[in-house]
């Protein structure tokens, strides 16, 4: 859809990765280097209605607020102009593609030890945005963030402000080590593309809460399998190839979301009148599977999955109050059951 001019663009996304180990050493940051932080901000989905902004203001308004944000933490901010000048340089159009080259970039030229990278998610009525901590001498995630926001008529600067306070992730320093996980988005039935970028934000948040994974940026892969003219949304010989060429990969954990609506049943949801108009407020969910699959990149075959289902029923709480979850709600829920289960896949026999 245009606006203005503009097109937001929502690129396609799959699949989620186990390596062994990355095939280059990490930068080794001498002892009391305090490392500068870029932020970089990308904006997918279309317009939401009433909003009284175009792409360029928001995307403006946006970066000046995660900027001071992430200055407000302390950390020295790497030179604003400086690092739009390498997102143009390497044509960086997406945060879910981010090329190495960049992060290198980043951490030579201007002595950014570490990458904010923000994501605004604009759609059904809703502001979702997703920051993830990322270190640009490893590529490593060091936390991610992912919040949501109901637009209020033309009072998008609340919602845009909430979104972003409530998924800035802490900048964790030093990273523990651990295992290595090189991460890429999940697949989808049933579900457009923005909410399956939700899903796979929600898969980032699980795995480096989970302290024992060095969790490696999914967007370095998908920066390299572009470089490369791969696909990784079929994962053909060629691609398993790429994978353990570049990165190290013997194992590959596929992420599936999956789901198919719900029926017409009338539900009684307890929704502020102000929202009723509102796009997507009040639209019902089905029920969400998640699945993940151990796969053997030098086979093609499977060794071990997990499959978990998060109803999308509405349920009563406290005060009779009724409650339908959002796919955010589900996909976060169903991440935090799933992701427990990794460690067990893994160390099940494979012979």
């Amino acid at each position: 859809m245009k606006t203005r001019g503009h097109r937001w663009r929502l690129l396609p996304v799959a699949g989620l990765f186990l390596a062994t180990g990355l095939r280059a050493e990490p930068v080794t940051e001498p002892a009391g280097f305090s490392p500068a932080v870029a932020v970089v901000l990308h904006i997918e989905g279309e317009p939401v209605p009433g909003l009284d902004i175009d792409v360029a203001g928001l995307r403006r308004t946006t970066l000046d607020m995660a900027t001071a944000m992430v200055g407000a933490s302390g950390a020295p901010l790497a030179d604003r102009a400086a690092t739009e000048e390498l997102v143009r340089r390497h044509r960086v159009r997406s945060g879910a593609a981010l090329p190495p080259a960049f992060l290198a970039g980043l951490h030579d030229s201007l002595g950014a030890g570490r990458l904010m990278a923000v994501t605004l998610l604009v759609g059904n009525g809703r502001i979702t945005a997703t920051a993830r901590a990322i270190e640009t001498g490893s590529g490593r995630l060091a936390s991610v963030g992912i919040a949501e926001t109901v637009v209020v008529g033309k009072e998008w600067q609340h919602a845009l402000m909430a979104s972003l306070r409530d998924a800035m992730p802490a900048l964790r320093d030093p990273l523990p080590p651990g295992t290595t996980l090189l991460v890429l988005p999940a697949t989808g039935v049933g579900l457009d593309v923005l909410v399956i970028r939700q899903a796979t934000a929600s898969l980032l948040a699980a795995a480096t809460a989970d302290t024992k994974w060095a969790v490696v940026d999914p967007a370095l892969a998908t920066g390299a399998a572009l470089a490369s003219g791969q696909d990784l949304a079929r994962l053909a010989r060629s691609d398993r190839a790429l994978l353990a060429e570049k990165f190290g990969v013997s194992w590959a954990v596929e992420a599936e979301v999956v789901s198919f609506g719900r029926d017409n049943a009338a539900a009684a949801l307890a929704i502020p009148a102000e929202l009723d108009e509102i796009a997507g407020a009040a639209a019902p969910v089905g029920d969400l599977t998640m699945t993940l699959r151990i796969l053997d990149l030098g086979t093609g075959r499977i060794r071990a999955a997990e499959t978990v289902m998060v109803p999308g029923s509405p349920h009563t709480g406290w005060f009779g109050v009724t409650h339908a979850p959002t796919l955010l709600e589900q996909m976060r829920k169903g991440a935090g059951q799933l992701w427990p289960n990794l460690q067990r896949l893994l160390e099940e026999p494979t012979s």
